[in-house]
């Protein structure tokens, strides 16, 4: 366990409860076209490293999973679909719907993916053509039982909004996404949101209702580097904000985005804050995370990922890191090649560059010896590699909390790993 012991200034009990945490699902609707010079033109030069065929299939073992634990409600950080076209999200809809039977809730947030996506598109063999995106009002519509019909209080200028999925337990689903603005995957919060969410953490602390939160974007860095190497995974002001949640009372939040299992913790002041990542279900290790509170303030996280689908009921954790790792190797080749770095050079180097990104995503690094070999790679390799080494060395690094399993003591913040 470490070291932080002493109970936290006006610490609000937290009901007992027990919830699921998805993240980044990028549901696509198959009708939209998987085949066809055009949809194999956009999966190579995107990042898709997901398994966008794949996706209904991995996303219902999910539900049939899920449906087996006796919990309380669902979360959901963001990127819902794929590129924001409308009948993905439709389709998701309809599909989290199952889960709301026998009393159970769900509760979504919006990704950069999801809002007036100018991406949006359909595949007809070598045609590629926009499809209908989906706006702010639309997303609300689509969602209504899935969080935007259990607010208890919507912010004006977002798509956050205030929900009680247990009695005594609020939470704060923040839009961290700039969809307002020109499409991007940076995030930060709008002053104007920031105000809703201090007077409803303000309301939260005379009302003696303890807090969590979800959002799209990374709260806290999660590996040194983070910022300087993807600072459109981390919102914008992220210290400041971060902060202003601790000293308003929100313990822990939940995240998504970089498709990664990962936990931070920040300490300040005798206040603490867990930025729990989890990582995309539909990306290797195609992870969910079961969280229970109980009557003594301990906070248990696990995880899981999903074993079997329909297509592939047996090796399919084999079968998706091979189809991730692959994908990754070759948007690897792409960018070092962008850096004018050799075939040859490209080749030594994807693999150590796959290798840190997937010990990352998987959690609980463990560091080899030698996190880049150069034998072999020309002058201007070397060079390179040498500014981009201390981004391996920060995706390799284990930092405190544990990544998967652990227990957290609300009162104090302190942690313990569990198996």
């Amino acid at each position: 366990m470490n070291s932080m012991v002493e109970k936290t200034e006006g610490h609000i009990p937290y009901p007992s409860a027990k919830f699921i945490v998805l993240a980044d699902i990028h549901y696509y609707d198959l009708a939209l076209g998987t085949t066809g010079d055009a949809f194999e033109k956009i999966v190579n030069q995107s990042k898709e490293i997901k398994m966008v065929k794949e996706i209904p299939e991995i996303l219902e073992a999910a539900i049939e999973e899920i449906e087996q634990e006796e919990v309380d409600f669902v979360l959901v950080c963001g990127d819902l679909t794929r590129e924001g076209e409308y009948s993905s999200h439709t389709r998701l809809a309809k599909a989290l719907k199952k889960l709301t039977t026998g009393g159970r809730k769900v509760f979504v947030i919006n990704g950069n993916h999801d809002i007036q996506n100018p991406l949006a598109s359909r595949f007809y063999g070598e045609v590629r053509e926009r499809t209908a995106s989906v706006s702010a009002s639309d997303f609300e519509t689509i969602y209504s039982d899935l969080g935007y019909g259990e607010a208890l209080e919507r912010d004006e200028n977002s798509l956050s909004y205030l929900a009680e999925p247990v009695e005594g337990l609020w939470l704060l689903a923040i839009d961290s996404c700039r969809w307002k603005e020109e499409f991007s995957e940076a995030g930060g919060i709008y002053p104007r949101t920031l105000e809703w969410i201090k007077k409803v953490l303000a309301r939260a602390k005379e009302q003696k209702k303890a807090v969590i939160a979800m959002m799209h974007h990374g709260l806290l860095e999660h590996y040194r580097g983070n910022k300087k190497f993807y600072g459109s995974y981390i919102i914008e002001d992220n210290e400041k904000i971060s902060s202003l949640l601790m000293e308003h009372g929100v313990n822990v939040v939940f995240t998504g985005h970089f498709h990664s299992q990962d936990i931070a913790l920040k300490k300040a002041q005798g206040n603490y804050l867990y930025d729990i990542e989890t990582g995309s279900l539909v990306t290797y290790p195609c992870p969910f995370r079961i969280v229970t509170i109980d009557s003594n303030q301990r906070m248990e996280i696990r995880s899981k990922s999903i074993t079997a689908t329909a297509t592939h009921t047996t090796f399919f954790l084999e079968h998706a890191f091979a189809q991730s790792y692959n994908a990754a190797e070759q948007l690897a080749m792409k960018t070092l090649k962008k850096w004018w770095i050799s075939q040859k050079d490209a080749e030594l180097l994807a693999p150590q560059i796959v290798n840190a990104f997937t010990a990352h995503g998987t959690g609980n690094e463990e560091k080899p010896g030698d996190i880049l070999n150069l034998q072999g790679v020309g002058l201007w390799g070397r060079i390179v590699m040498l500014f981009k080494k201390p981004l391996l060395e920060g995706l390799w690094e284990q930092s405190p909390p544990p990544d998967n399993n652990l227990s957290i003591d609300l009162e104090t913040g302190s942690y313990q790993a569990m198996r």
